[in-house]
């Protein structure tokens, strides 16, 4: 029961984290870069790290 458990809670937080990473490519996008560079290149690496992880846990 514990590991249908795990695996029901993994498969969400893949799906969750591809939903965030498609929305902040999204926001990326359609700011053209007008974020301030900081929070531009924060939402890149992050969007970066996220795809990583999520290849990893699949």
């Amino acid at each position: 029961m514990e590991n249908e458990k795990d695996g029901e809670l993994l498969s969400y937080s893949v799906t969750l984290n591809s939903q965030v990473v498609e929305e902040s490519k999204e926001l990326i996008k359609s700011t053209g870069g007008k974020l301030s560079p900081i929070l531009n290149n924060l939402l890149k690496k992050w969007v970066e790290m996220n795809k990583v992880n999520s290849e990893n846990k699949e």
